[in-house]
């Protein structure tokens, strides 16, 4: 028997600053997965009281699996960078890193660690289009 999940639009942006940056991590996990963002927040919560010492591939499929998700790839947060790097892990073991700032993941959301928000990737760029085009008026002025 499949759940029916309460599908709502992502908003602009997603303010996560008093979350932790593991429970970012685990919403951009679950939705890349197939999980809307209701079930992914839900999911997160969860996941990250039975998660200690780092997010590790194996403990989250193993955590989510319990929970009742059926993931394949994972997530993991990578602590040793200052701006965090998300890895994707599949099946295959085939690894692939961005740097969080930039980050188009393939749930179609960006995660900007600076400002811990998750964003839809067209509002991000307009967003960054702006941030550029005000920083070279300041330059010609």
């Amino acid at each position: 028997m499949t759940r029916k999940s309460k599908w709502r639009p992502i908003p602009d942006s997603v303010y996560l600053v008093e979350q932790r940056a593991e429970t970012c991590s685990i919403v951009c996990l679950c939705m890349l997965a197939g999980c809307s963002y209701d079930e992914a927040l839900v999911a997160a919560k969860k996941v990250s009281k039975h998660v200690l010492g780092g997010l590790w591939g194996t403990e989250i499929l193993k955590t989510a699996r319990r929970l009742g998700l059926r993931l394949t790839k994972c997530l993991r947060w990578d602590w040793a960078s200052d701006t965090g790097i998300l890895m994707l892990e599949t099946k295959s073991r085939q690894k692939r890193s961005w740097d969080g700032h930039t980050a188009l993941l393939y749930s179609g959301l960006v995660y900007d660690p600076y400002e811990r928000q998750l964003w839809r990737p067209d509002a991000y760029q307009a967003r960054t289009d702006t941030k550029v085009r005000s920083l070279y008026r300041m330059e010609d002025e």
